[in-house]
Formats: C-alpha cells, sequence, structure tokens
C-alpha cells in the first residue's frame, strides 16, 4: 500500500507545514482552500477506524486522506499524480533526514460508557414521520430512542440526556452509533465501524444505493422502491472498502451513488466513480433526500427521483 512506502504523518506535516509532529493528537489549522479562513476551522485528526491520520476541512465541506489532500492541493488531475510527487519528495528528504519510525498512539477519546434505552414517545413519531419514515422501518433498522447516555475519558464523565436521542444498533443488540440531532455540534457519536443497513440486505433485489446516512436510507426505503436495497457508509468521511464494493458488484445489477447535492456530497460521489466506477444521482432539491422530503413532501420526491434512477439503473 502506498502509506507503506510513506509515513502519512510526514505528508500531512510537510504539505500543510505544520509546526507540530503528529504524535495522535489533532492538530487544528486554518483552511489551505479558503483564504477567508480567519477562525481555523480546518483538522487533521487521527481516525481510529482507518488507524491513521485524514483530513477534515469545515470551512469547505472537504474531507480527504494525505494522498487527496495533495492532489487537490497542487491541482493534479489524478490520485497517482500526487502520489508520484509525494514519494519523490520523500526520497529527497530521507537523504537528508533521519526517517522517524516513531509508533502513533491516538489521544484517548470519550467513550460510550453506558446508554439507556426509552420507549416510543409522540415527540419521535413527530419527527420520523417529518421524513416519511415509519416505525416499522425504524424497528426494521434498529433505530431505537435512548433516554441517555454517559461518556467517559479517564476520571471525566458526560451525561447526555435530551428529549430526542437515537441509538442504532446490530441485530444482536450492539449500539453502534448515537444521533442527537438538536445538538448543534457532535450530532453522531460513533462506537463502531460498521456499514448502516448492511444486516438488513437481502441480496434478492436488482440494484444497490448507497446513501450517504442513516436517515437518507430510511427515506429512499419509506418510498416503496421495489428493486431497490440502500447501505450507507459509517460517517460521510469514510468510503467503503474495495472488498465490500467487489462483492456486492456480484450480487446487484447496478451499484449508484445518492448523496447530499452540496460540494462535500458531490465530491465524495466523484471519488466513488474514480475509485469503483459507481455512477451518481444527484437530486436536485434540498440538501439531502430527507431533508427534500421534509421540505417538499414524500410524494413530489419521488416523481422527481424516479426519472432519475431509471436513467442511472435501467
Amino acid at each position: 500500500m502506498f502509506y507503506d512506502d510513506v509515513p502519512v504523518e510526514w505528508v500531512f506535516e510537510t504539505y500543510l507545514g505544520l509546526t507540530e509532529k503528529l504524535q495522535g493528537q489533532n492538530v487544528k489549522i486554518k483552511s489551505p482552500f479558503n483564504p477567508a479562513d480567519n477562525n481555523p476551522s480546518a483538522f487533521v485528526y487521527y481516525d481510529i477506524y482507518q488507524h491513521r491520520y485524514r483530513f477534515k476541512d469545515f470551512s469547505t465541506g472537504k474531507f480527504a486522506d494525505a494522498d487527496i489532500l495533495v492532489m487537490e492541493l497542487m491541482n493534479f488531475k489524478t490520485v497517482n499524480e500526487a502520489r508520484d510527487k509525494i514519494l519523490d519528495d520523500y526520497k529527497q528528504w530521507l537523504k537528508h533526514n533521519k526517517q522517524d519510525v516513531s509508533i502513533v498512539t491516538p489521544h484517548e477519546r470519550y467513550r460510550v460508557s453506558e446508554f439507556s434505552i426509552r420507549k416510543w414517545s409522540e415527540t419521535d413519531a413527530k419527527f420520523w414521520t417529518k421524513y416519511n419514515i415509519s416505525s416499522k422501518l425504524l424497528e426494521h433498522y434498529q433505530v431505537k430512542p435512548l433516554e441517555y447516555y454517559k461518556l467517559k475519558r479517564g476520571d471525566n464523565e458526560l451525561h447526555i440526556e435530551l428529549n430526542v436521542i437515537y441509538g442504532y444498533f446490530k441485530i444482536d443488540g450492539t449500539l453502534v452509533k448515537i444521533y442527537t440531532p438538536y445538538r448543534k455540534d457532535n450530532k453522531f457519536t460513533s462506537i463502531e465501524r460498521y456499514i448502516q443497513g448492511i444486516e438488513q440486505l437481502t441480496l434478492k433485489k436488482r440494484f444497490l444505493v448507497i446513501t450517504s446516512s442513516m436517515k437518507d436510507l430510511l427515506s429512499l426505503m419509506s418510498l416503496g422502491y421495489s428493486e431497490i436495497e440502500s447501505i450507507a457508509p459509517p460517517s460521510e468521511n469514510t468510503i467503503i472498502p474495495k472488498e465490500v464494493i467487489a462483492a456486492y458488484k456480484m450480487k446487484y445489477e447496478k451499484i449508484i451513488t445518492l448523496f447530499d447535492n452540496d460540494q462535500p456530497g458531490i465530491d465524495s460521489m466523484k471519488r466513488y466513480k474514480e475509485l469503483y466506477d459507481l455512477d451518481y444521482c444527484l437530486l436536485p432539491m434540498s440538501k439531502d433526500l430527507s431533508d427534500s422530503i421534509k421540505d417538499h413532501g414524500a410524494l413530489k420526491v419521488k416523481e422527481t427521483l424516479t426519472p432519475l434512477l431509471k436513467k442511472l439503473l435501467l
């Protein structure tokens, strides 16, 4: 693999001009893509799922691995051009410096230490029906309401208790993600790397649509397309592994992506196209599928979406 030849930490330190060495901590910087970013809004962070550093820019919505970041910084057309540049620069650097082979250990983060499942309420019904999502769908996809959850880091513990909190579970009852839609930040708390919807696949439908979130997945399934199944990556920053896509290409006639219609969503769909040759569907309504249903109604969304899907799938 590319990062076996070039340390990912070196790439970020070098091309972003970091003033501190990456040793497991997260680093906040000004956006290299947004000159007006006076308050630093970009991060080089340690991804605990992929076990390496990645980049996220909240001012522009960009997120990337190190090689993709260099490709965009230097306006290369392909990632291979960026990798060639990185490898050449790293070889030159090694001539004058000793390679640091220290092991990167991520700094301890808050972990979910406790949670409590509660009964469904009228508040829950009002929230989900806006997106055309029924209790039957929520039950099928193992979405459950939570009374509270606790986050712990060392001796510190946070108790989160709100009227609207949901847990995403595996069929065996394992909690994999917490969704707090009305929090201004940290709406999602990921506990385990997990492809959402994967356990509900029958592998008997003709088409697979990859959406950007569980909520979009549920909204898509609520529209009643008889030949479509859906999955969603663990987060918008995560690309589903190639071996998973390869396996599903053998099971389905066609796989496409349906992400947000903002620039980060479009960039993600283009990356799936580049990596796996998957066509993508751009819904020209609200930011994402679920918000489109909330803003325009399920019938209007289906009238708009159906011809777009037919064009790609048939």
